[in-house]
Parts: C-alpha cells; structure tokens; sequence
C-alpha cells in the first residue's frame, strides 16, 4: 500500500511529465476555431455565451444551485456575471444541454488544441456552477441538468 506521500509525490512526477510533454502545435485563439478541428459549424456560431466559473467561487457554485438557494447565497446574475465567471466565448447552440455536451474537452479540444483559451478559466470541460448564456437568460449548469437563474 502506498502512503500518502509516495501518492502525492507519484501525482506530481505524473503532472510534470504532462506539462513537459510536446502538445498539439494548433492552438485555439478563440471556441469558434473548435469548428475547424470538429468539423462542428456550431462553434463558429454566436448568439449563446459560454461563461466558466472562476476558481474561488467554484467551490460555491459547484455545488449547485439548491445548495445557494438553502444557505441563501447569491447565485450569479447579469449583473455579478463577469466577478464570479470567466467569458470563454460563444457558440451557435441555444441548448444548454447540447452546450454542454459540446463544451466536453474530449469533444472541443482532443489534442489540447484549447489550452490557452480555458486555463483563464482554470478548466477546459464545461462543469456544475458554469453558465450558459442566451439572450438575458442565464442558466446554470447543476448536478442534474441546467437551471435557469432568476433575472
């Protein structure tokens, strides 16, 4: 059985060795250039923003939306969007399902092709406390599906 730290330590060999290894050459300067490597026109498609939460509100938001709502915390509005969520970008689905199912980063970014563009937010795969979107109506993406916040 390994101890703690022989497991902390083998975790961090295993992230240098990835951070040393070469990557894709093609990097994405924006979600739109996903269309070029997926073959997926949605990507290059706008009208639905894509935000990704920040590392210090994650630890709030990932836990959902009726997690806020018990303890009375502010979920994320129009208003508060940009403080708490990074913009990643837009994308021609109006679905926040299909959203996140396209904004998976084995679907968008298989070679890493997304690196640059997600590491502002701190993760490439769409998660729980991310936001979707369309129009003015925002919706969060929950344990079980999406939830659309209060305007």
């Amino acid at each position: 059985m390994y101890s703690k730290m022989r497991i902390a330590s083998m975790w961090q060999e295993r992230l240098q060795r990835r951070l040393a290894a070469p990557r894709n050459s093609f990097r994405y300067e924006s979600v739109a250039d996903a269309a070029e490597v997926t073959g997926d026109p949605r990507y290059a498609g706008r009208g639905t923003k894509v935000w990704y939460v920040k590392p210090g509100p994650s630890r709030d938001l990932s836990m959902g939306y009726d997690f806020l709502v018990k303890y009375d915390m502010p979920g994320p509005t129009l208003r508060t969007l940009k403080d708490t969520h990074t913009l990643l970008g837009e994308v021609g689905e109006r679905d926040p399902e299909k959203v996140w199912m396209m904004m998976q980063g084995e679907i968008w970014s298989p070679g890493g092709e997304a690196w640059d563009i997600a590491k502002r937010a701190g993760h490439t795969s769409m998660m729980v406390g991310d936001i979707v979107q369309v129009g003015r109506k925002l919706y969060m993406a929950d344990p079980l599906g999406f939830k659309e916040l209060p305007a």
